[in-house]
């Protein structure tokens, strides 16, 4: 591999927004967290330890917030097996208010902060890990949520009253530390399906709002994986799409634009359409596999329906059947760079509890952007809590990107379709 020298996030940043324009823009992490197992382990197996971590990106410009993007990282360590480790990044929902007063492409804003995501030393997530179970037994002199009152009054006065106080030490498994190997697999997964909105409540009422169907949604989301897949990974990652309903022949026509020569038909999580759904789908958040799961373990159909009975009566469940395309895709592979950025904590803030973090979030996610009013609300209130709680300031990004780079980002135009393409709509090159 060679070296990797990746830059902060406002850096990155710049190179993909528009010259001399001024953004803000949030980082916001939550606590790396030990859960359960993506991927439910078979009966006999040791389970892995599983790390998750969550990101909520948003960009403002002009005092209003116009995009955002939420994504979970999931660090798995095997402890029996070939392939010791696995990160896998689940793209859980993207979108735009439609109140950007300047021509902006959200596709290299997303591919950006996806490539950015990769660049991540996994070891930077891993030194300070919340266990999902602490025991608090261990330590009679720290005082946690857990500590009954009377017990609390009687450590106090301890405290106080030594001669030379220092704070307790923390017991080893109130937090625990591990180390990534430096050779390891990166997933990326997500599902399209046409909404009015995913993270701006009412904003498919902006009527500069430009919203997606099913297939350029499809195509629009093909295309960032596709130019990860060329620039962040190796020739040998593999890479599918899957549209549940659909036939091979109807889903490889979506495959003709690409420009990674390893797409294919499937599902980058398992190998044959005879294996149990139960271990080779995984569990994520929000996600419609892993609600149909649950609804086949609720039916006692868990341990008989293998991958090719799951397609085939995932795409008769009713979010499947709305007149819309909707897909999986996913890729996986080595990244051909070293993961060896550690963001500053200028660059992001890490909330120190999930309450925290969703209490962040929900200032921009809690209002409604029917009208403009919503998005500068969203802009204020994030703005004046890092001010006045944090006593810090969102992070400046001014734009560095000429019209001269944004045609070397632009793809190969079909003639036909140059009248209705917009900066949301995947630019197909021609069939070869």
């Amino acid at each position: 591999m060679n070296q990797n020298h990746p830059q902060g996030l406002p850096k990155l940043l710049a190179s993909c927004l528009p010259q001399d324009e001024r953004f803000f823009v949030l980082q916001l992490q939550s606590v790396p967290t030990e859960t359960h197992p993506i991927v439910t382990p078979k009966a006999k197996c040791e389970s892995p330890l599983t790390v998750k971590v969550q990101h909520f990106f948003a960009l403002f410009h002009h005092e209003k917030i116009v995009y955002a993007l939420e994504v979970y990282v999931y660090l798995t360590l095997w402890f029996d097996s070939d392939c010791s480790a696995e990160r896998l990044i689940f793209i859980s929902k993207a979108d735009t208010t439609g109140y950007c007063d300047v021509k902006l492409s959200f596709k290299e804003l997303t591919k950006t902060l996806i490539e950015y995501l990769t660049s991540i030393d996994p070891d930077y997530y891993l030194h300070r890990i919340k266990p999902r179970v602490r025991n608090y037994v261990q330590q009679p002199e720290l005082s946690t949520h857990r500590t009954n009152p009377i017990r609390a009054l009687r450590i106090l006065p301890k405290r106080h009253g030594a001669l030379s106080y220092s704070k307790p030490e923390v017991p080893s498994d109130f937090y625990l530390s591990l180390q990534f190997p430096v050779k390891f697999e990166t997933a990326i997964c997500l599902f399209t399906r046409p909404a009015p909105q995913y993270l701006f409540a009412e904003s498919s009422k902006n009527p500069n709002k430009h919203c997606l169907n099913g297939v350029q949604l499809l195509n629009w989301w093909l295309s960032i994986l596709d130019d990860i897949l060329c620039h962040v990974f190796e020739s040998t990652s593999q890479a599918k799409l899957q549209i549940p309903g659909e036939s091979t022949a109807q889903v490889r026509r979506h495959l003709d634009s690409v420009q990674f020569g390893n797409w294919q038909v499937g599902y980058v999580f398992g190998k044959n359409s005879s294996d149990l759904a139960a271990y080779t789908i995984p569990l994520l958040p929000d996600d419609p596999k892993t609600r149909f799961l649950r609804q086949l373990a609720e039916e006692g159909r868990i341990n008989i329906v293998d991958l090719e009975t799951f397609w085939i009566e995932l795409a008769e469940r009713q979010e499947f059947r709305l007149s819309e395309t909707v897909s999986v895709m996913g890729v996986r592979g080595i990244p051909s760079k070293l993961s060896t950025h550690v963001p500053s904590s200028d660059d992001v803030f890490t909330a120190p509890s999930k309450k925290r973090f969703d209490y962040i979030k929900s200032y921009i996610t809690g209002e409604e952007y029917d009208t403009e009013e919503g998005a500068f609300e969203a802009f204020a209130n994030i703005r004046d809590f890092f001010s006045l709680r944090l006593n810090r300031s969102l992070q400046m990004v001014v734009g560095t990107m000429s019209s001269i780079d944004k045609e070397k980002f632009k793809r190969p135009v079909n003639p036909e379709e140059a009248h209705s393409v917009t900066t949301l709509v995947t630019r197909k090159k021609p069939k070869k």
